[in-house]
């Protein structure tokens, strides 16, 4: 989201324009591969899959936070309302990010 604020802003100051993106029917590669990883409810963004693989379940949501320091997973995912399966995902995401 933050990219995209940040590019939307660019082009605000660049065509002197509110909305510089509604009425667009065509986005290029990345910003398309960008949005579909968008969840949207009502038009707003409520979530983000930041990895590109359609079946990760791994969810970056800004009314959602951290879970606590040393918990077990089965608590992470009675703390968020998650399967086992769905925060070992996520933590093997987290863990693949860290390594690259």
């Amino acid at each position: 989201m933050k990219e995209l604020r940040a590019f939307i802003t660019k082009l605000r100051e660049e065509y002197g324009v509110p909305y510089p993106v509604s009425g667009q029917y065509l986005l290029t590669a990345p910003s398309d591969a960008f949005v579909q990883r968008v969840e949207w409810a009502d038009d707003v963004a409520v979530a983000w899959r930041p990895h590109d693989e359609p079946k990760s379940e791994v969810r970056i949501r800004p009314d959602v936070r951290f879970g606590r320091p040393g918990a077990s997973v089965a608590e992470v995912a009675d703390d968020f309302d998650l399967t086992v399966r769905d925060v070992r995902w996520a933590v093997s995401y987290e863990n693949a990010v860290r390594a690259a």
